[in-house]
């Protein structure tokens, strides 16, 4: 249902020629943002990679225990 609901969105938003609000962020910004994602994820997935688990019921929690079960510091 929420993909129908995004595609519907998608198509009116289309329609009404709304791409034009994307001009008003600046390309290094988006850049930005995308790149920070991507770290996120790398660094959450490198434990996992590693076979290397502090916290396995943290890393499968809603909220983590501590950064220990991302990056081990010592």
């Amino acid at each position: 249902m929420a993909v129908i609901l995004a595609g519907i969105m998608q198509l009116i938003l289309g329609y009404l020629r709304a791409g034009i609000m994307g001009a008003f962020f600046p390309l290094a910004l988006i850049e930005g943002m995308l790149a920070a994602i991507g770290l996120i994820l790398i660094i959450k997935q490198t434990p996992h990679a590693t076979v290397y688990h502090t916290s396995f019921v943290g890393d499968e929690s809603y909220m983590q225990e501590s950064a220990e079960s991302s990056i081990r510091v010592n």
